[in-house]
């Protein structure tokens, strides 16, 4: 188990794109492909250095899904503070909820 969360967290340190999109995919219920959420969060990252607002929402409708509260503090300041653990926090609930991202 400790190598699958460290390639997690290696893929949203280093490839954070890929592991969005697959998140975006997942949550969306195949709404938005894997290629569409890994561009628009890359647009946005590269464009405003922003890509932090795209993670910050679906980490905010993952939170919905499952009725989870939004504790210790926000979704916008987990995203902005720690961009990398809050990526690799949504990705393992959706795996820990049966949802594995990485098959989309």
């Amino acid at each position: 188990m400790a190598n699958c969360a460290a390639e997690l967290w290696c893929c949203a340190c280093f490839c954070p794109c890929i592991a969005i999109g697959r998140i975006a995919n997942v949550v969306d219920l195949g709404q938005t492909s894997c290629e569409e959420g890994c561009c628009i969060y890359l647009a946005l990252q590269w464009t405003i250095g922003m890509g932090f607002l795209y993670t910050c929402m679906y980490r905010k409708k993952m939170r919905a899904m499952f009725g989870l509260p939004p504790e210790p503090c926000n979704d916008l300041v987990t995203d902005w503070c720690c961009h990398t653990c809050s990526i690799s926090q949504v990705y393992h609930e959706l795996q820990y909820r049966g949802l594995d991202p990485s098959k989309g």
